[in-house]
């Protein structure tokens, strides 16, 4: 079975080149086009990871981690999130939220795939009975 990656983000050309970029991979891609829907697929849905957006409208994506942090069954759902703007509070505060990396627009598609197949594989271990978790650090 494949692992599902969610994608959010109010831009419709990035959504459909990360869904190309992880279909190639072999992960089901979920494209949602802001937060508000991504917290309804994500409650009918399993997710193994969610990549975000920050900026978008109604909900930035740090709302997005803090809405699912909430929910028991997110507390750990591994999230980078992707942004233009470089902002060093709101990059703590994902730090501090469990975000594993935020990743600067412009990004290297070879990038966001290595990092997304490096985080799966690392929870896919976790999961594993009797293995327990060293930590992620956000880059």
């Amino acid at each position: 079975m494949s692992k599902v990656v969610c994608i959010v983000d109010d831009q419709p050309s990035l959504r459909k080149m990360l869904r190309f970029a992880l279909s190639i991979q072999g992960y089901e891609v979920l494209e949602v086009e802001n937060s508000v829907d991504a917290l309804a697929v994500i409650a009918s849905r399993h997710v193994d990871m969610l990549i975000t957006d920050w900026q978008m409208p109604d909900m930035d994506g740090l709302e997005l981690v803090r809405c699912l942090r909430k929910e028991h069954d997110y507390a750990d759902l591994p999230v980078i999130i992707i942004s233009c703007r470089e902002d060093l509070e709101a990059r703590a505060e994902a730090r501090s939220l469990g975000v594993i990396s935020w990743l600067k627009k412009p990004f290297r598609i070879a990038e966001i795939q290595t990092m997304v197949e490096n985080t799966l594989a690392v929870t896919s271990r976790l999961a594993e009975p009797n293995v327990k978790s060293t930590g992620t650090g956000l880059r």
